[in-house]
């Protein structure tokens, strides 16, 4: 089911010519990409979507304001490391200093990029939401009334680049979704993790080639990706105490008496 939704994004990426309407195309595309890395690779190289793809993303992430879009941009670059070296399309293992080196700069950005949402958020007035609820949708039925969702954003940013040019038109806010129980620094520190406990020549030869990318652009690359796998072991310790504790309070409510 995912080939409606690539096909459907990437004809219109090759056309759209406003950032908001990039960036929304874009974000299906690294949904794509986290989903199922190897299948999406293997789709968009067949159908020679690959390097217009990746231009156009990217081209985009310089500018991103959103934690939402930074995080889930990490993820989806990240998975792609994960996949067997030999498996990986030669136009991304030449460029695996470009995306190491993109998924750096987003973590180095998206703490401050959460903390303007949160205060932004302070600032507004809570307002209720009314939450639709659909039932007896078959899987079909909800794929394709997701394109079709996804068909309608597009239209209308469309409409909007007519009169609004290359303004980025975003709700602004906190997005709420299944990336919220995975922490993108952790992610990307398990991706180096598995590289270099693997014995694989494949695998030795693809994390030389990233650790190299990193030295060639300067010591400040090599010590901002200290720095991170340094918090990322702090920030892993601390969502382990959290789950334990949660784990904790949940034993201790179950094991309480009932009145």
């Amino acid at each position: 089911w995912i080939q409606p939704y690539v096909s459907l994004v990437t004809n219109r990426l090759r056309i759209a010519k406003g950032y908001a309407l990039r960036v929304l195309l874009i974000n299906v595309v690294a949904c794509a990409v986290f989903y199922n890395p190897s299948l999406w690779c293997q789709m968009v190289e067949a159908q020679g979507w690959l390097q217009e793809v990746l231009t156009v993303w990217f081209d985009v992430v310089d500018r991103l304001r959103r934690s939402h879009e930074m995080k889930l941009y990490v993820v989806a670059l990240a998975s792609l490391l994960k996949l067997p070296p030999i498996t990986l399309p030669l136009m991304i293992v030449e460029n695996t200093g470009l995306l190491v080196r993109t998924i750096l700069t987003l973590l180095s950005k998206i703490d401050q990029a959460k903390e303007a949402e949160e205060k932004l958020l302070e600032g507004e007035s809570e307002e209720d939401e009314d939450v639709e609820d659909v039932d007896d949708e078959t899987d079909a039925g909800l794929d394709m009334q997701h394109v079709q969702f996804i068909k309608s954003q597009i239209d209308s940013l469309e409409e909007h680049e007519k009169d609004d040019g290359d303004e980025l038109q975003v709700e602004e806010g906190l997005v709420v979704s299944p990336l919220d129980d995975e922490d993108e620094l952790v992610f990307f520190a398990d991706v180096l993790h598995d590289l270099h406990g693997s014995t694989d020549p494949a695998h030795m030869e693809f994390l030389k080639r990233i650790q190299d990318s990193v030295s060639h652009q300067g010591p400040e690359w090599v010590d901002l990706l200290n720095k991170l796998m340094v918090k990322a072991e702090e920030r892993r310790r601390q969502l382990a105490e959290k789950a334990a504790a949660e784990e904790a309070e949940d034993t201790a409510a179950e094991a309480a008496p009932t009145q």
